[in-house]
C-alpha cells in the first residue's frame, strides 16, 4: 500500500515537472515571437510635389521625443508645415509658410499712404511656429494673439491665456545631457531634433541649450559625426532619402555673411510643403509627452541689461 502511495506521488511530481517545463518553454517561445513581431512606430510624411518619406522611430532610444513627435503628427501639427532650409549635411523641417503683400516704394505717396490701385507683391517666407501646450494637450484652449488674423474670427471662450497655453520645449536625449541610453549616431538618413544653442551668448546656458528642442526637426543627408551625443536622434528614414536628396540641392536665398555650417533657408518659392503627416503605432499608445516652459531668451538679456544698468 505504501509502495503504491509513493508511486503515485511520484507520477504526480513528473507530471507536475513536465508541466512546468511546458509553461516555460511556451511561454517563452511566446516571448520569442512577441519580440520578433514587435514593431517601431512608423512616421510617413507626403511632401507636395515630391512624394513620401518614411522614417522608422526609436522609442528605446529617444522615449519622449518619439512620444513628442507622435503626438504631434496625430494632433495634425506638421500638415501644412514646410522644410524651411538645409546646411552642409541635413535638411531641416517644422517651420509653418508665412505669406503677405509687400508694396513697393513707389506704392506709397508724399505723405506716405499708399496709392490708389497699387498692386502688393505676394511674398512667403518661413517662420517658426513655437511650440506651445495647445499643440499636444488639445484639452488646453489655444493662446492667439490679437496681432494674429485668427484672431477676430474667434470667440473669446476659444481663446485660451499665455499662462495656460505657454511656449513648451522638452529635454534633450543624449549623452552630453547626461541622458545615456541614446546611443544612436547621426549617419545618413538619421532624423534628429533641432535645438537652440544659448552659449554662444553665454557660457551659462548650456542647460538652455541642451532643453530647448520641440518640433523642429532634420534629417541627415551624409554622416555627421559633430553631432553624436551632442542632439537627439530618434528616427530614420526607411523609404524616400532620394527625395531628401533632392531638396538638398533646392536653391538657397542669398544669405550676406553666412557662416560655415549654418542653415540656410531655400529661396522663396521653393519651400517644400508637408502635405499631410501619418503615423503607424502598431496599436501601442505612446501617451502624452512630458514637456517644460520654454526658455525665454529675450526675457533673460532684458533681465541682464536690467541689472547691468542698476549697477552702473
Amino acid at each position: 500500500m505504501n509502495n503504491t502511495i509513493k508511486n503515485l506521488i511520484l507520477v504526480i511530481l513528473i507530471i507536475l515537472v513536465c508541466c512546468g517545463i511546458g509553461f516555460f518553454i511556451l511561454n517563452g517561445a511566446r516571448s520569442v515571437k512577441y519580440n520578433k513581431e514587435a514593431k517601431n512606430p512608423i512616421a510617413v510624411f507626403e511632401i507636395e510635389g515630391y512624394g513620401e518619406v518614411k522614417m522608422e522611430l526609436y522609442p528605446d532610444y529617444a522615449p519622449n521625443t518619439v512620444r513628442t513627435f507622435i503626438k504631434l503628427i496625430q494632433n495634425g501639427y506638421y500638415d501644412g508645415k514646410v522644410f524651411y532650409g538645409t546646411d552642409d549635411t541635413a535638411v531641416n523641417a517644422g517651420m509653418k509658410l508665412e505669406k503677405k503683400d509687400e508694396y513697393s516704394k513707389d506704392s506709397y505717396d508724399e505723405s506716405g499712404n499708399l496709392k490708389e490701385g497699387s498692386v502688393p507683391t505676394k511674398k512667403e517666407s518661413a517662420k517658426e511656429d513655437e511650440l506651445r501646450v495647445s499643440d499636444l494637450d488639445k484639452s488646453v484652449k489655444p493662446f492667439v494673439s490679437q496681432d494674429d488674423e485668427a484672431y477676430a474670427n474667434l470667440d473669446a471662450s476659444q481663446i485660451g491665456t499665455e499662462d495656460t497655453d505657454y511656449k513648451v520645449s522638452i529635454s534633450g536625449e543624449f549623452i552630453a545631457n547626461g541622458y545615456n541610453k541614446n546611443t544612436l549616431r547621426f549617419e545618413y538618413g538619421t532624423v534628429g531634433l533641432y535645438r537652440n544653442d544659448y552659449t554662444q551668448y553665454g557660457d551659462s546656458l548650456i542647460s538652455e541649450s541642451y532643453n530647448s528642442g520641440s518640433s523642429l526637426f532634420f534629417i541627415e543627408t551624409k554622416e555627421d559625426s559633430t553631432l553624436n551625443g551632442q542632439y537627439t536622434a530618434f528616427g530614420k528614414v526607411i523609404e524616400g532619402m532620394e527625395i531628401i536628396e533632392k531638396l538638398h540641392e533646392l536653391p538657397l536665398a542669398e544669405t550676406e555673411n553666412a557662416t560655415q555650417g549654418a542653415i540656410k533657408n531655400f529661396a522663396e518659392g521653393s519651400y517644400p510643403v508637408i502635405k499631410s503627416a501619418k503615423v503607424e503605432t502598431f496599436d501601442v499608445n505612446y501617451g502624452m509627452p512630458e514637456y517644460n516652459k520654454a526658455f525665454d531668451y529675450n526675457a533673460y538679456l532684458s533681465q541682464l541689461l536690467l541689472q547691468y544698468y542698476q549697477n552702473q
